[in-house]
Parts: structure tokens; sequence; C-alpha cells
């Protein structure tokens, strides 16, 4: 087993086993290149390989905290072993204190036969609850009939009352975008909806300003919206990795000061996939508050992941 600190310089590594045993919406390499955050606040991104296969994970070297994103890439039978077998290393080399996953209930249960005899997994200290739309029958983006009439009347006072114009994230300038950023930081802690993930909708800024610098590597679409001609939404995502039509919407974040812009955001963003021909959107996970946001735009289905902390026994 060996621990590649120095992820971009194996990015084609990285990326192979991705392509080969991806399967979580949060396998994209851009997307783990933007959690790599050492300066700010000593979390490194270190991909942990054991032959072909490997683990995307994040390091706090000073707390000894590892957090894995997404399951490990490697064929689902062998998943649970290779999360032993890191453990096991980690341990021998006296770098761990603490393994957050965050897994379904059923996957929980296999992690858990694997390690059960030299570790304990917490109860869940967060649960999330992912939206997902099935794009071969939804039909927002008609809004007809009385099932869609409150999107409707939401839109169209939107469209009255502003200028819009949708454009590509990368048109416009970087700190405008952050700007957008800080304000919805901002909104958050005004509402409460920062103090802790359990039951919030607050996330890590860090990440969204250094995936902004990074040009959104790894994104298939990112758009924003323009309100009387000043950027004031960002939407983005990629393909899933071995699911054929299906799209993570990784990003969604806007100015909670302009009524009805969250809605037209999002609601667009579902009408622009659609057009492009993916088969199944994935909203990501969220507390319950954001999840009620979510339920606006009608999914198809709802799952959950549950985050554990493993420690030794």
């Amino acid at each position: 087993m060996e621990l590649i600190e120095d992820i971009e310089s194996e990015r084609r590594l990285i990326e192979s086993a991705v392509a080969a045993y991806g399967s979580a919406p949060e396998h994209n390499f851009g997307y783990y290149l933007a959690h790599n955050a050492v300066e700010l606040k000593g979390d490194e991104c270190i991909y942990i390989r054991e032959g072909k296969y490997g683990l995307l994970t994040i390091n706090n070297a000073a707390a000894k905290k590892w957090s894995m994103i997404g399951a490990p890439l490697a064929p689902e039978a062998q998943q649970a072993q290779l999360v032993r077998e890191a453990l096991d290393f980690l341990k021998q080399k006296r770098k761990l204190n603490k393994f957050v996953a965050e897994l379904t209930m059923d996957r929980k249960k296999i992690v858990d036969d694997a390690v059960s005899s030299s570790y304990k997994i917490s109860d869940p200290n967060c649960v999330l609850y992912w939206p997902v739309y099935d794009m071969t029958g939804w039909e927002g983006d008609k809004l007809r009939g009385g099932l869609w009439k409150k999107m409707r009347n939401i839109l169209n006072r939107f469209r009255k009352s502003h200028r819009i114009r949708i454009v590509d994230s990368s048109s416009v300038e970087k700190d405008d975008l952050k700007a957008v950023v800080e304000e919805w930081k901002l909104r958050r802690r005004v509402t409460g909806y920062y103090v802790h993930r359990k039951n919030s909708n607050y996330t890590d800024t860090d990440f969204y300003n250094k995936f902004i610098d990074l040009d959104f590597a790894g994104c298939n679409l990112a758009k924003s919206v323009l309100v009387d001609g000043k950027v004031a939404s960002i939407t983005a995502g990629w393909n899933v990795p071995n699911a054929l039509g299906a799209y993570y919407s990784a990003v969604g974040i806007y100015d909670s000061r302009i009524e009805c812009l969250g809605e037209y955001a999002n609601w667009n963003d579902l009408v622009t996939l659609k057009k492009m021909g993916y088969s199944e959107v994935d909203f990501g996970g969220s507390p319950k508050p954001l999840l009620q946001f979510k339920q606006k735009f009608k999914p198809s289905r709802i799952y959950a992941t549950y985050v554990y902390a493993i420690t030794k026994k």
C-alpha cells in the first residue's frame, strides 16, 4: 500500500482508477483537487493506492484524521476489505486516530463486518438526503398543470422583475464569482444555517473558491445567471463515472437576496441537462433544510447517506 501526496503529479493514475472503478457522484479528480487545502486548514488530499485500486482521502495530519470521498475505487465486492487494509496500514504507520466515511446503510453493514474485529464504527453523526431526478419522466421543463403551478408562478414573477442572461461561469471574472460565494456564506450565517452540517446547509466556502481558481476542473457544465447585468449564481457538475446518462449537480449557490433566483437557477439547470440528453440528475447530499428546497423540483426518488467515524478499539 502506498500514500500518494502529490496527487497532481499522479493525476493520470488517479483518473484511470476513477474511470475503471468510480461509482459515487463525488468521484471526480477536479472535485478532489479542490479539497487540497493544506495552507488554509491543514487538509491534504492523499491518494491511498493498492495496486490498481485506491481510496480518495483527505488527511489532517495534526489530528490524524482521514476522510474518504465516495466509495473505494475498487470492485464492489472488494471495497470493504480495501478499507480494512487501509485502516491497518495507517494504524501501523501511526497516522490514524479517526477515519471518516460516508456510506449508505447497506454499505455500512458490509464495512462494519470487515473491520469490527479491530475497529469500531460510531453511530452516524450526520444524515444526508440525495434527491435524484429521472429526466425521462421529469416534466418540469413544460411547467404544465396543477403540479407545477407554484413553480410556474415563481419563475414568471422572476422573469418579469429582472433582465436575465445565462453564461458559462468560465466567462465571468473570478472575483465576481467569489463574491457570490461570500454572499452565500453570509446569508447562511444570518439564517443560522451554519452551526453544524448535521442540521444545516452550510458548507466549506474554501472549496468553492478553489474550484473557481481551478476553472471548474473536471466539470461538464458550469453556468451562471446574470441578473440585471450582475453575476448572481453558480451551478456546476459532471458525469457520474460508470453510470451512463447520469449527471451530478455538485455546485448550486446563489445570492439569496434576489427573490426567486434559487428556483430559477436550479430549474434552468435541470432543463438544460434534459435538453443535453441526460437520463438522470443527482442534486447532491443535503441536510433536511436544503432537501426541502430541492423537493420543489419534484425528484423521482431520494436516497440517504450516513457519515460514520471509524476509530481503533
